[in-house]
Order: structure tokens, then C-alpha cells, then sequence
């Protein structure tokens, strides 16, 4: 009665995931105007029908690379997509990228090298399918980070008005190959205009232009 700005789940396995779903697909029947930005946390095992639900209903899906690097790709279950960064951003539905810590790195160039890799740190790889362009996993732990939390208009992008969040890398990711990515370092750090950090300038690691 009182509206709704939206909500949040937290579901990994394909039966909580499923619960939710049906929990919102409920919810919006009652109240579909009142509806704001709806959220999944996880949603690691999908079936092809629950993604077409979440697709129909505009989730976004919050998803953490980091334990495909972790912990391998798979496990391979039958019917089910785990970790599908691929398949849901085939399926057109709205996808962000988080750490989970203290479950997951709070690094993210770790996180964009697995999305894009599926290489583990064990150095497995599996389910290319599920691979995601360099661009699209920058954005994921960007502008799309702030999008599923409401907050894209006070950060998430580099614009006039929000917040100067952001880091200076010792290379450009998207002219990176993609296996070297975890070779990237953070050379710089300014957090809301303020310089939070800077990498020791040396001989060998001074470049023209850099602090």
C-alpha cells in the first residue's frame, strides 16, 4: 500500500533463485507501478526458464567473477548455466559485478580477467560461452555497479556533478590481451577528488605523463 523503491535477493542455488523470481513476478501483479530497480544478488545456477523470466521482468543480476578465478568455472550441472555472464548478457538483462567480500577479492582486475578468461587460478578453464568482452566487464564494475544501486547519478562514470571516483592503471585494459589483464597495476587512486594513493614513482617504473 505504502509503494516500493525496489528490492534486493540474495539467491545462489536455482531453487532460491526461483523463489525470488516468483516473489517478484507476485509482487509486481499487486503493485506494478510502484515497482523501482530489482535486484538478485548471485544468481549463480540459472535455468533457461528462470532466465527468461528475470529477462521479462527486468532484474538485474549482480554477479562476482572473482569465484570463477577462485574456485573454476563449473561445476557443470546439467540444465543449468552457472556463472553465465555470457548467457545473461545474451538474454539482454541488466548485469553488474561485485566482490562478496570477505567471501571474494575485493580486487577488481581479478574479477575482470576471470569474467573474461574463465581461466581459474588454478589455471582451469572452462564454459568460454560464459566469457564476457574486456568493455562489458569494465562497465559491469562501473557505471553498471552504480546502476543496480541506484546511485548512477552521483557516481559509477567520470561527468560533471558526480563524484571523482577513480584509479590510474599502469596500462589501458581494453589494449590489453586479455591472459595479461592480472599483470595491470594500480598506479593511482583518488577517491570524491582526493588523492588516496599513488605508486612509488622509480626508475624503472616512471613513465611521461604519470604521477
Amino acid at each position: 500500500r505504502a509503494g516500493w523503491r525496489g528490492v534486493t535477493c540474495h539467491a545462489i542455488g536455482n531453487l532460491g533463485v526461483e523463489t525470488c523470481v516468483g516473489a517478484i513476478e507476485d509482487a509486481l501483479r499487486r503493485e506494478p507501478a510502484g515497482a523501482g530497480r530489482v535486484r538478485l544478488d548471485h544468481g549463480m545456477f540459472l535455468s533457461d526458464e528462470v532466465i527468461r523470466r528475470i529477462a521479462a521482468l527486468g532484474i538485474w543480476v549482480v554477479g562476482q567473477p572473482s569465484f570463477v578465478y577462485d574456485l573454476g568455472p563449473g561445476p557443470a550441472v546439467p540444465g543449468l548455466h552457472v556463472r553465465a555472464f555470457g548467457t545473461l548478457r545474451a538474454a539482454g538483462i541488466p548485469q553488474a559485478f561485485s566482490s562478496d567480500f570477505p567471501c571474494g577479492t575485493l580486487a577488481p582486475l581479478t574479477g575482470i580477467y576471470a569474467a573474461v578468461t574463465r581461466r581459474a587460478r588454478s589455471g582451469e578453464v572452462g564454459d568460454l560461452e560464459e566469457a564476457v568482452p574486456v568493455a562489458t566487464a569494465l562497465q559491469a564494475y562501473t557505471l553498471d555497479a552504480a546502476r543496480a544501486a541506484g546511485l548512477e547519478a552521483v557516481c559509477g562514470s567520470l561527468e560533471a556533478g558526480k563524484r571523482a571516483d577513480l584509479v590510474v592503471l599502469s596500462g589501458d585494459p581494453l589494449a590489453t590481451p586479455p591472459e595479461s589483464l592480472l599483470g595491470l597495476r594500480v598506479v593511482a587512486t583518488w577517491v570524491a577528488g582526493r588523492a588516496v594513493h599513488a605508486e612509488p614513482a622509480g626508475p624503472s617504473r616512471r613513465q611521461e605523463g604519470t604521477p
